[in-house]
């Protein structure tokens, strides 16, 4: 793949990490709020964005395009940059939104 098709086709997927970033967020905040233990947000966020991306890069019309390994691998490149992007992202809106009392976390705070 070329360096412009893949640059065009990461770009392509920045809507969608624009929208996937925030709404895992706020399903992680609430899987706390019913159970999920401290620790487990960062696997459960991977699990989430893995799950969300998977969805949208392999809907049927893009199967035909993957031939070859060589192919896979260029045609995977913007799958696995704007999955660690969504990652990153999804852990800056936690850190961000955890001052003003949006994030929930178990763990208790104690000002010192």
């Amino acid at each position: 793949m070329e360096f412009v098709k893949f640059i065009e086709a990461l770009l392509e997927m920045v809507p969608q990490v624009a929208f996937a970033a925030p709404v895992i967020a706020i399903l992680i905040d609430q899987l706390k709020r019913v159970g999920l233990p401290d620790g487990y947000a960062p696997l459960a966020s991977g699990l989430l964005n893995l799950t969300f991306f998977a969805l949208v890069y392999f809907l049927p019309e893009r199967e035909g395009d993957i031939a070859t390994i060589a192919e896979a691998a260029a045609q995977l490149a913007p799958f696995v940059v704007s999955f660690v992007l969504s990652l990153l992202t999804a852990a800056k809106v936690h850190q961000l939104t955890e001052p003003i009392g949006i994030g929930y976390s178990h763990t208790s705070k104690t000002v010192g």
